[in-house]
């Protein structure tokens, strides 16, 4: 059975991503998917607190939107690289781009527009893993 490769999906992370994340070979985490009782339980749990977390970012980018009053094109800013992503608290660029697919689902029709931190303009909303 292959859970964990459906929950590190849904964190919007890879193989590798996974193995850079929890600092072990991606062979490591090649083992865990397809036998899930040598997957330590720390890493279940880091993979749980992420999803939380990248829940409550979309249900902030979510509220940011209404504040905003509810425009037809609300624009969000992402990394433009793992590294820049990691620096603010993400695993990688995928991972951070996890809440605001989310959101995406609550505010269509409206449509949420991702930008580059790097090119992003002043109304471009960016958050950061607390």
């Amino acid at each position: 059975m292959e859970f964990l490769r459906a929950q590190l999906s849904l964190c919007g992370m890879s193989v590798d991503a996974a193995a850079q994340y929890f600092d072990v070979h991606r062979r490591v985490v090649r083992g865990w998917i397809f036998n899930p009782d040598k997957m330590p339980q720390h890493v279940h749990t880091a993979l749980v607190k992420l999803f939380a977390e990248q829940e409550e970012m979309a249900e902030e980018i979510v509220e940011a939107w209404e504040e905003s009053g509810r425009p037809d094109t609300f624009k969000f800013a992402v990394s433009s690289t793992d590294e820049e992503a990691q620096e603010m608290g993400w695993p990688c660029v995928s991972a951070q781009m996890v809440p605001p697919a989310i959101a995406q689902t609550v505010v269509a029709p409206a449509r949420i527009e991702i930008v580059s931190l790097t090119t992003s303009s002043d109304e471009a909303r960016a958050l950061e893993v607390a």
